[in-house]
């Protein structure tokens, strides 16, 4: 038996904050969540008949496990928030399509016996991200996905280990930053962690496009993106602006000409 406690918030989350939490198996019905979350004692809370609940949040050292798939679609938002230390594993796939998403503040871990489908869906890292499959016969599924990984937040880890890439097509990866320069060094992406490592890192790396603060980065530059070992690294060899402070440099340049010009005269 697995005690658990949850909270209700009015903003329509339901945020697990205890150490293990069971799910009953689900279906994915169109428009919403479909979960029964069970505990001793408990009525259950089912997700999908509750309209004010739209999304989950594991709070930090949280494990939750189900028994069966986690379906969402057409979410429109980040159904699923992962904060430092928390974990979600099931015995089946995990599907967060469709516009919806998972949001990672910290280290978190998201494992399934099946497939995980992001197609068409977003990861947000501020931390670093788990992903790993059962074994080789099952996929994570990363075609048309936005990724977007914030650089303030980043430490020694990947921002993403990965375990299963089966398909990978049309997605983009931004990286972020809200300093004004970026710090010299190297950033670890994407790192690769199965038998055919090699391999899923070339999907990886052919089915992204890759930008900082949404400027394109070239991939064939070795001296931004190279590998190392089964690691994809970024490479910032010296404080790098973001694009909006070009602007500003560019105007405090012209008033300081100016301000010489007038000495001068």
């Amino acid at each position: 038996i697995i005690m658990t406690k949850t909270l209700l918030l009015a903003a329509g989350t339901l945020a697990i904050s205890t150490v293990a939490f069971a799910v009953d198996a689900g279906y994915a019905e169109s428009g919403g969540i479909y979960y029964t979350f069970t505990s001793s004692g408990d009525s259950p809370i089912d997700l999908y008949n509750n309209p004010d609940v739209h999304s989950v949040v594991l709070n930090e050292n949280v494990a939750l496990s189900v028994n069966g798939d986690f379906y969402v679609f057409n979410n429109n938002q980040y159904c699923l928030e992962l904060n430092d230390g928390s974990s979600l594993s099931l015995t089946g796939s995990i599907n967060l399509d469709l516009a919806s998403g998972v949001n990672v503040k910290g280290n978190a871990s998201l494992t399934a016996g099946g497939d995980i489908n992001f197609q068409e869906g977003s990861i947000h890292l501020a931390g670093s991200l788990n992903l790993a499959t059962a074994d080789e016969t099952t996929n994570i599924d990363l075609s048309h996905t936005s990724i977007e990984m914030d650089l303030d937040s980043y430490s020694s880890s990947p921002f993403m280990t990965i375990n299963g890439i089966g398909h990978c097509d049309e997605s983009t990866l931004n990286l972020t930053t809200e300093n004004a320069l970026l710090l010299a060094g190297d950033y670890k992406l994407a790192s690769f962690v199965s038998e055919s490592a090699e391999s899923m890192g070339e999907l990886f790396f052919d089915g992204f496009a890759f930008s900082l603060n949404g400027e394109a980065i070239d991939k064939t530059d070795t001296s931004r993106l190279s590998w190392v070992g089964n690691t994809l690294v970024y490479h910032a060899s010296s404080a790098i602006p973001e694009p909006s402070l070009f602007g500003l440099l560019a105007g405090l340049g012209a008033i300081a000409l100016a301000g010489t010009r007038r000495r001068r005269k």
